[in-house]
């Protein structure tokens, strides 16, 4: 918190020098600036790669640096190098499987591709392994938007996600459906990263769901016992039967290094529950979250009107978590 009568300011030093005063709620009520000094950064920064040092002065006029941490400036996101279309031999809103051709999609895709659905209903019916559709690191999913694409899960599935990415991936304007949850289990319809085997536990890295909807499924977005660093999921639309957000590290809790989602936001999303069904215990989790460091969980809506919550924002013990900013929900 500042200084008496004065004002926080933040300093980014880098490629370029940025001094910025910290926003300020005016409710001395709040006592969010006591931990957190909230800046609007500019519209446009020049890239450092490197990461600019961050500074912070309470308004007496001396700067203490921020160890151990930095802000990476990257560049624009170059445009997809090739938009791979789904439909070819297979076509939306005819009720057949369209796995091999979504298959077949990512298979001629190379990092910087994106893979692209139509608008219409694309149907999965028939995994094809029990990682479901695995989606090779660096290939983006895209669709119209999400009420214009579709993809729907069918009964028959038989693997527990429907999609495994393997990070670098951007994943948009898709609408997720499942027809026929299995109340018994844990089915999502992504899971971040494969399943560690043989103390493999390297990190998925740089992963983002924005402007989708994801409806009528167990899980929505699962881990995969992996750590999980870069998870930007914002502006995205849940409703789970169990959990829309499963990120619990229920398996790497036994390895090394434990899970943890790090330097991550969760933010703009709203969170519906599905339903209650006693038989199976399935109220709702908006989210769990396992472990995190530097994780930003904030401007969230958890809107219990129509069927009532087990539980909304759910933080647990699988790690410690660390600069874990929960606010403006």
């Amino acid at each position: 918190q500042p200084s008496a009568s004065q004002i926080t300011r933040v300093r980014l030093n880098g490629n370029a020098t940025y001094e910025i005063d910290a926003l300020d709620d005016e409710d001395p009520g709040t006592s969010i600036e006591h931990y957190v000094a909230r800046i609007g950064l500019p519209e446009i920064l020049d890239v450092d790669t490197d990461g600019y040092a961050v500074e912070v002065d309470r308004g007496d006029g001396r700067w203490v640096r921020v160890e151990g941490q930095a802000l990476r400036v990257l560049p624009d996101p170059e445009p997809p190098r090739r938009v791979i279309d789904v439909a070819g031999p297979c076509s939306p809103n005819d009720g057949a499987d369209d796995t091999s051709c979504i298959v077949n999609a990512i298979a001629v895709a190379a990092e910087g591709d994106q893979v692209y659905f139509g608008p219409g209903v694309w149907d999965v019916i028939s995994a094809p392994s029990a990682d479901g559709i695995e989606v090779y690191a660096g290939i983006d999913l895209a669709g119209l938007d999400p009420s214009s694409t579709k993809i729907v899960r069918h009964p028959s599935w038989n693997a527990l996600p429907v999609f495994t990415l393997h990070g670098h991936q951007t994943v948009t304007g898709i609408h997720f459906e499942d027809l026929d949850a299995d109340t018994t289990s844990r089915t999502s319809f992504f899971r971040l990263g494969s399943e560690p085997v043989g103390g493999d536990t390297a990190t998925v890295e740089d992963l983002v769901f924005t402007n989708n909807r994801f409806t009528d499924m167990m899980v929505a977005i699962s881990d995969g016992g992996r750590p999980i660093r870069r998870l930007f999921i914002t502006y995205n639309e849940f409703e789970a039967i169990k959990d829309a957000l499963y990120l619990a590290g229920s398996d790497i809790g036994l390895r090394s290094p434990k899970f943890e989602v790090t330097d991550s936001v969760v933010a703009h999303n709203t969170f519906f529950p599905n339903r209650i069904d006693t038989q199976y215990g399935t109220g709702v989790l908006a989210s769990q979250v396992g472990g995190s460091r530097r994780l930003d969980f904030s401007g969230n809506t958890a809107d219990g009107s129509q069927h009532g919550w087990r539980a909304a924002y759910f933080f647990h013990l699988q790690n410690n978590h660390e600069m874990l900013l929960i606010s403006r929900n």
